[in-house]
């Protein structure tokens, strides 16, 4: 399409796009997450240690599958 995705216009376009998908998600899913995570203390905070260990996993794996790549790439990168 000849865009430039780094140009200014492009990142703020990009910015202002996923800004509007949070909001979306937020609003349609609102009464639910109200259910699922706030109901109690208890609730909220086996949610959060969920989020924070899939948050910690995630980092693992991805540090560690940057090293795999690092070196299979000869230490190009």
């Amino acid at each position: 399409m000849g865009l430039d995705a780094t140009s200014a216009e492009m990142t703020f376009l990009l910015v202002m796009l996923h800004t509007g998908t949070m909001f979306a998600v937020i609003a349609c899913f609102r009464s639910s997450w109200r259910v699922s995570f706030f109901r109690s203390a208890a609730a909220f905070r086996q949610a959060a240690a969920r989020s924070i260990g899939a948050t910690a996993v995630t980092g693992v794996v991805g540090l560690a599958l940057l090293e795999v790549l690092k070196r299979a790439a000869g230490g190009r990168t």
